[in-house]
């Protein structure tokens, strides 16, 4: 069997996310989660609590080495690339379902992030963001006075 067959179950389910979001997208491009170069979309998850916003990215198989993140007016951006397979060892195979090249993910964060303080970690194929909120963000209890 010389042919490889590529199956990208996710394909439809991308171009109706991204037909979506192009419809929900305010008239300005400053939060895009999704980039048209990019070769495949990681998925993320973003969560908040009191003192910081976590952001959750699934990338198994790429390395440290590969990724790349920045933070320029409030605008995370989330790149890289999981290496092609070399041609040479494509000959053994008869399905691919693992996308492989170039993502590139972006994130407008609210201005109570502190972007100065971002810390990130890559764990079993999961990296971290962790972006704390600035002291001015942080819950304070106000005490009440009375002239009693």
């Amino acid at each position: 069997m010389s042919y490889i067959t590529r199956y990208e179950p996710s394909t439809l389910v991308n171009e109706v996310n991204k037909m979506i979001e192009q419809a929900l997208r305010p008239l300005t491009k400053t939060d895009t989660s999704n980039i048209e170069t990019s070769q495949w979309i990681p998925a993320i998850d973003i969560k908040e609590d009191k003192k910081q916003f976590t952001i959750l990215a699934d990338l198994p198989g790429v390395e440290k080495s590969d990724i790349n993140i920045s933070m320029e007016n409030n605008i995370l951006t989330l790149k890289g690339s999981r290496p092609a397979t070399p041609k040479e060892e494509m000959t053994h195979y008869f399905r691919t379902e693992r996308i492989r090249g170039n993502f590139y993910r972006q994130f407008a964060l609210p201005d109570t992030a502190d972007g100065a303080k971002i810390e990130a970690k890559l764990q079993k194929g999961v990296l971290e963001i962790f972006i704390p909120k600035k002291e001015s963000a942080q819950p304070q209890s106000i005490e009440i006075r009375s002239d009693e």
